[in-house]
C-alpha cells in the first residue's frame, strides 16, 4: 500500500489553466509552462511522464500548461525534468513559470563549479535531497539555450 501511494503521489498530474498567471496573479503551482497552438489530446505527453487531469478553452491560442507536483519528491522532480525536456523538444515552449519565485531566474550561480562532473553531482545532490526542484534542475542545464525562467510570485507578499 505504501509504494502503491507513494507511486501514486508521485506522478506528475498536468493541469492546463486559465490565463491568470500572465494578469499576475498568484498561483499555487510549481512549475507554468505557456506554448503556442498546443492541441491538447491524450497523447499529448507520454503517459510514463505524467496524466493529463483537465483541459480548458479560454479563447486563446496560448496554451499553460500547469504541472503540479509533490515538492521535495525526488522521483517526481526528475518526472518533472523529463516533461520540460519533452515539451521544449517537442513544442514551442520559451518560458517556464515557477511558484516561490519572482523576476527572471539566473541559475549562473552552479557554474562557479568548474569541473563538470563536480557541478553534475553537486546538481543531482542537490535535487534528492529537496533542495531544488526538478525545473530548478532543469534550469540549469536548459536556461540560455532556449527557454528562460521567470518567478510567478508577487514579491509583495514575501516582504
Amino acid at each position: 500500500m505504501k509504494k502503491t501511494l507513494s507511486l501514486f503521489l508521485s506522478l506528475c498530474i498536468i493541469n492546463l489553466v486559465c490565463a491568470d498567471i500572465y494578469a499576475g496573479v498568484p498561483s499555487p503551482i510549481n512549475t507554468v509552462v505557456p506554448a503556442d497552438n498546443i492541441i491538447v489530446s491524450d497523447s499529448f505527453i507520454p503517459v510514463d511522464l505524467g496524466v493529463i487531469v483537465d483541459d480548458i478553452y479560454v479563447g486563446s491560442d496560448k496554451t499553460i500548461i500547469n504541472i503540479q507536483d509533490l515538492h521535495a519528491d525526488e522521483s517526481t522532480q526528475k518526472n518533472i525534468v523529463s516533461i520540460l525536456e519533452y515539451l521544449t523538444a517537442n513544442y514551442n515552449v520559451g518560458t517556464i513559470y515557477l511558484e516561490g519565485a519572482v523576476k527572471e531566474l539566473n541559475f549562473d550561480w552552479l557554474k562557479v563549479i568548474k569541473d563538470e562532473k563536480l557541478r553534475n553531482n553537486v546538481a543531482q545532490k542537490l535535487l534528492s535531497d529537496g533542495k531544488i526542484t526538478g525545473a530548478e534542475f532543469f534550469g540549469l542545464y536548459y536556461q540560455k539555450e532556449k527557454v528562460k525562467f521567470y518567478g510567478l510570485a508577487d514579491e509583495k507578499v514575501y516582504k
